[in-house]
């Protein structure tokens, strides 16, 4: 890994997340917490770079100070104890923000914890998962046929993943027929994997939202940047041309639902 040059510390308070330091975004099977991994090996190589040229690395929230540098968005855990309580009072304001003015937010709903939702937006709608950013499992579904098959993936995808994450566990390590795995994710061998619930990851992490027709033939973003006293910084328009260009689809969802080589590709 190569790190880049960065001036002499002094003493800089720099803060970095624990989360970032876990490295539990690595696109590996599922690892036990205390598992080494190269991505664990690569960012403690980071805080060693910086303690060595004089930076003092905290992964405390509550130590931090208006001085302090932010290699990882910093969530004071003293003020906030948790996320749910950090997005009730941003959703809060953001409502109170726009209550006066003609800007309304799309027509959202959740999805229920353990079954597929009676109800869904008109179509089209956008299938979004709200923790992920740069387009990454953000999908436009269109056609009573498209969400027939995701209701049929929303279904059947436990043990569609579980079986294919197997297969794949078996190629990586080479096991043989003689390697039994067990509902759990353990086997007979030292191997053993995850098992993910997408219920309930997309009853945490994602929405279903009213889509808004582009203005163009382009992809286009409107953004405002606002200070805390609503005085307006900066805006922008951001659009980009459809790609073509075909890329491996790494979210959650998008890796079944957009690729042609799933069952459940939307097409």
């Amino acid at each position: 890994m190569d790190l880049l040059e960065v001036p002499i510390g002094n003493g800089q308070e720099v803060y970095i997340s624990p989360e970032w330091l876990s490295a539990r975004d690595e696109d590996l099977l599922a690892m036990p917490d205390e598992a080494e991994t190269p991505g664990k090996i690569e960012r403690r190589a980071v805080v060693d770079y910086l303690t060595a040229l004089g930076y003092v690395v905290i992964t405390d929230s509550s130590k931090v100070s208006e001085d302090t540098f932010f290699f990882s968005p910093c969530r004071d855990l003293h003020i906030n104890a948790s996320v749910d309580e950090y997005v009730a009072k941003k959703t809060a304001k953001i409502y109170e923000s726009l209550e006066p003015t003609n800007v309304h937010e799309p027509l959202t709903l959740k999805f229920e914890e353990d079954h597929f939702p009676d109800n869904t937006p008109p179509l089209p709608f956008v299938l979004k998962n709200e923790v992920l950013q740069g387009g990454t499992d953000k999908i436009l579904i269109k056609t009573p046929r498209q969400l027939a098959i995701f209701k049929k993936f929303y279904e059947e995808i436990n043990d569609y993943s579980f079986n294919q994450t197997i297969e794949e566990a078996r190629e990586q390590y080479h096991l043989g027929p003689e390697v039994e795995f067990y509902e759990d994710g353990s086997s007979n061998s030292f191997v053993g994997i995850g098992r993910i619930n997408y219920q309930k990851r997309l009853y945490e992490e994602f929405v279903m939202q009213e889509y808004i027709e582009t203005p163009t033939k382009f992809n286009t973003s409107l953004r405002v940047m606002t200070s805390s006293s609503k005085d307006i910084l900066c805006s922008s328009l951001k659009y980009s041309k459809t790609s073509n260009r075909k890329s491996k689809h790494r979210g959650l969802v998008d890796r079944y639902l957009c690729e042609p080589t799933s069952p459940y590709y939307l097409g």
